[in-house]
C-alpha cells in the first residue's frame, strides 16, 4: 500500500503508534489517514476518539474484529464465552465506522459479521479481493515436521 501510494505520487508515512503527541502532529499535516491495525496500541481509545472528534479524512482497513478484546467474535457462535466486550471501545468503534470515508473489509463473510453488529454504520464500504486463491491450495508433498503449515499454492 505504501510503494503503491508513493508510486502514484503520495507522500505515505507510516506510524508504528509509539507516541500519542507525535502521531497526532502526523494527522494534523495529513489530507487522508488510512487507519488499522491499532488494537495493540497503548493510546487506542484516545486515537480513535481524536479521529472522530476533530473530524479526520480517514479510510478504516479491518483486518479483524478489532472491536473485541480477542480480535474475534466467537461470543457469537459460543454462548460460554462472556465478558469479550469492552463496551466503551464497542461505541468507539461504531463512530470510527460511521465516520470513515471508506471502511475496507477482507470478505464478504467480514462485512456481514460487521453489518451485524453496526448496521449501516459500515455501509460506505469495499470488500477487498481474496488475499488467497482457494481454487489453488492443495497438500504440500514436502513434509517438515517442525513446521505446522501444511499447504503450498
Amino acid at each position: 500500500m505504501v510503494a503503491l501510494g508513493n508510486q502514484l505520487g503520495y507522500f505515505v508515512e507510516v506510524d508504528l503508534l509509539k507516541n500519542y503527541e507525535s502521531t497526532k502532529s502526523k494527522i494534523q499535516q495529513s489530507d487522508l489517514i488510512v487507519l488499522n491495525s491499532t488494537s495493540r496500541c497503548r493510546f487506542e481509545k484516545e486515537l480513535l476518539r481524536y479521529l472522530v472528534d476533530e473530524k479526520i479524512n480517514y479510510i478504516k482497513i479491518e483486518f479483524d474484529y478489532n472491536f473485541c478484546i480477542r480480535r474475534n467474535i466467537l461470543c457469537t457462535v459460543d454462548r460460554g464465552i462472556r465478558n469479550c466486550c469492552d463496551n466503551e471501545k464497542y461505541h468507539l468503534y461504531h463512530q470510527v465506522f460511521g465516520n470513515a470515508k471508506l471502511n475496507a473489509f477482507q470478505s464478504p463473510k467480514h462485512f456481514e459479521d460487521h453489518f451485524a453488529f453496526y448496521g449501516e454504520s459500515v455501509a460506505n464500504k469495499i470488500i477487498m479481493p481474496p488475499t488467497v486463491e482457494v481454487d489453488k491450495l492443495q497438500i504440500s508433498k514436502i513434509k517438515n515436521d517442525s513446521v505446522i503449515p501444511f499447504l503450498v499454492i
